[in-house]
């Protein structure tokens, strides 16, 4: 299917989540060495297609797995390890400044911060998201919090 899609759109305009050992809806990757083999392989397809990224969600992108589907890739690669948790400012920028990932996937922070770029260059506070109105039918919770200049 990767391949369909980059033969009919462009290579460039294609990339691809990977969610290794993210145990949900009843699926359990707990084979450490399965994972990694399984992962790998997959990778080591997609690397010729020469996708425009890959994005990993791990709770460890820093780890030995995530680092290693990296080097596998051989091009951009986006980190994310919200399982669970928001990824703050301060683990973003360390993954980026360690070389873990080329960029850090952020999802309620920008939800809450339209202006997310801008509060983290200048280490401003954050808006707190309002995981109620996440999903719903209208602009609450979307498009109604204060940017900095409102604040």
């Amino acid at each position: 299917m990767t391949t369909a899609v980059a033969e009919a759109i462009g290579a460039g305009k294609v990339g691809i989540r990977l969610s290794p050992m993210h145990h949900v809806q009843g699926m359990h990757e707990t084979d450490e060495a399965d994972v990694r083999a399984t992962y790998g392989h997959l990778v080591d397809a997609l690397r010729p297609l020469g996708l425009a990224y890959l994005s990993v969600l791990h709770s460890d992108p820093a780890g030995e797995l995530v680092q290693e589907l990296r080097r596998r890739f051989d091009g951009p690669v986006i980190a994310n390890s919200g399982f669970g948790t928001v990824t703050t400012r301060e683990e973003a920028v360390a993954l980026i400044d360690s070389a873990h990932a080329d960029a850090v996937a952020v999802g309620r922070p920008v939800i809450a911060n339209p202006d997310l770029v801008e509060r983290w260059a200048g280490q401003h506070p954050e808006n707190t998201p309002d995981a109620s109105t996440f999903y719903g039918p209208g602009a609450e919770g979307y498009t109604d919090y204060p940017v900095l200049a409102q604040a």
